[in-house]
């Protein structure tokens, strides 16, 4: 199942309340977008909360099976694909940050 948050913060603006910048596109838009690209493209026993515009809660607890993305970008595609074909954990984060050189 693939199911698109449509509670009332969701009808905000994508960009955030900006005066005099603020997007037509909302938040559930572009969860919509991203459900119909899942539904077509992907089959696969896993959850991904993607929050658009991240807080300080999500909405499952993080685990072998669970993947919380925080904002959205194209990349998000990408990071949804490694995690569905299995090739992506928690573990993956903290070895490409081991990977920087300061």
């Amino acid at each position: 199942y693939v199911c698109v948050d449509v509670s009332g913060s969701m009808l905000s603006p994508v960009t955030g309340y900006r005066k005099g910048a603020s997007s037509v596109v909302r938040v559930v838009d572009v969860a919509a977008l991203f459900a119909a690209s899942v539904l077509r493209k992907n089959p696969r026993a896993r959850l991904v909360c993607i929050d658009v515009q991240p807080n300080q809660t999500v909405q499952a607890q993080e685990r072998e099976d669970v993947l919380n993305v925080g904002g959205f970008s194209d990349r998000v595609f990408d990071v949804v694909a490694e995690f569905a074909a299995g090739r992506l954990n928690a573990n993956h984060w903290v070895g490409l940050i081991e990977q920087v050189e300061l």
